[in-house]
């Protein structure tokens, strides 16, 4: 209980501390998504090993990837991505989809590794929820490069969602 605690008050102690770090004016502006994952892996266990993803925190972990994929939801204007930009992030994805499929179906056949498929997909996945933050602070979000790039983080992750469910679900049945 008492490790929970701590690990909390480290994680509330960065929840603070990214948005000043990342204002800091030190000629490069880091956006907070940045500075919170680089503290994450500071005191995580690799490093410093203040903290670990296990007890109550990793239950408020996967509260809080719900509930980034669903402000990431939120985010998304259907209408605005709807025609080219839906268009060049579909081809984008099919193109990165092969590829990856095509790599790691080289690595397997050398033994480097045994699931292909599984791996393919997390190559041609995007961080949306990474994203979408990032492109609102810069004010990059209603512009030509930002719908461009939403629709392609947006397909980025909704296509590797539907090959898992697809294809790994006889395979994975967890």
């Amino acid at each position: 209980m008492e490790a929970d605690l701590s690990t909390l008050f480290i994680v509330a102690l960065i929840a603070v501390a990214a948005p000043l770090v990342s204002e800091l004016p030190i000629g490069l502006r880091l956006p907070i998504v940045v500075v919170e994952i680089a503290l994450g892996i500071l005191v995580g266990p690799q490093v410093l090993g203040w903290a670990d993803a296990s007890g109550v925190l990793a239950f408020l972990g996967t509260l809080g990837l719900a509930f980034l994929f669903f402000l990431a939801g939120l985010e998304l204007d259907v209408a605005e991505l709807t025609g080219r930009p839906l268009s060049l992030a579909l081809k984008s994805w099919t193109v990165t989809i092969v590829l990856a499929i095509g790599l790691t179906l080289l690595l397997r056949s050398t033994g480097f590794l045994n699931a292909p498929i599984m791996i393919a997909t997390a190559l041609a996945t995007t961080a949306l929820g990474t994203l979408l933050p990032i492109l609102r602070d810069d004010g990059e979000l209603k512009t030509r490069f930002g719908t461009l790039l939403v629709a392609a983080g947006a397909v980025g992750e909704i296509g590797p969602v539907l090959v898992v469910s697809l294809l790994l679900t006889r395979e994975h049945t967890t």
